[in-house]
């Protein structure tokens, strides 16, 4: 008699999406329903409150999955806000950075004529572009170039959407080409500053933040109401 036992497989457990995933559903969501809301002038003004509640929890999202919060790494965080809040600053008030502009009520409260969460905006972005470019095999400096041209790229899409909907404006018709040049330079020098930093630099949901952002722009440029 074969007292052998047989057993039975086990049923497979049903797929689980991991929680970076999930951030990334839940950004995607959030910004696909933000460009429906702003396209839809009863809507609008709703929306456009909303923006620093947005931008906050996509940052506030984007470093939760950062990893270790060591010193080095709030050594650059900190950096990165306070230059970032500060050229915007002198930006506004001597027009000799970027160009002469002027912040409207779209990000809240300001220093200096420039928005406090200006700040976060630049550490978001140079956070997620440095992450971008950190896969690259190649010396720091290169990187920091390449995230560089990533900075200027999105900058190129969200100048035409927040002049239209009130984030700023400028004295020019045109968005000086000197904004370009002086976005590109000042995110250098802060994506140098993330590179000789010595912290993880691994976070996995950086690329999908950067490209959920771009997106973003890119659809409201081609099928926005502005």
């Amino acid at each position: 008699m074969n007292n052998r036992t047989f057993f039975t497989p086990a049923a497979p457990l049903p797929l689980r999406a991991q929680p970076h995933q999930l951030a990334v559903g839940i950004l995607g969501i959030l910004h696909i329903v933000g460009t429906v809301g702003l396209n839809i002038e009863a809507l609008r003004t709703y929306f456009l409150m909303l923006t620093p509640l947005n931008l906050l929890l996509t940052t506030g999202i984007l470093l939760w999955f950062h990893g270790r919060f060591t010193r080095p790494f709030w050594f650059f965080a900190l950096f990165t806000f306070f230059s970032g809040l500060g050229v915007e600053i002198l930006g506004i008030q001597t027009g000799a950075i970027f160009g002469e502009y002027a912040y409207g009520w779209v990000l809240g409260p300001k220093i200096g004529g420039a928005p406090w969460l200006i700040g976060v905006n630049w550490l978001m972005l140079i956070y997620a572009t440095g992450s971008i470019a950190n896969k690259l095999a190649v010396l720091w400096q290169v990187k920091a170039t390449v995230g560089a041209a990533l900075m200027t790229l999105i900058d190129v899409f969200i100048e035409p959407v927040a002049i239209c909907l009130g984030f700023w404006e400028w004295s020019t018709p045109a968005v000086p080409l000197q904004n370009y040049v002086a976005w590109f330079g000042i995110s250098w020098v802060l994506l140098a500053v993330y590179y000789l930093s010595p912290f993880a630099k691994n976070n996995p949901i950086a690329t999908w933040v950067y490209s959920i952002q771009l997106l973003f722009f890119v659809t409201n440029n081609v099928v926005g109401s502005c």
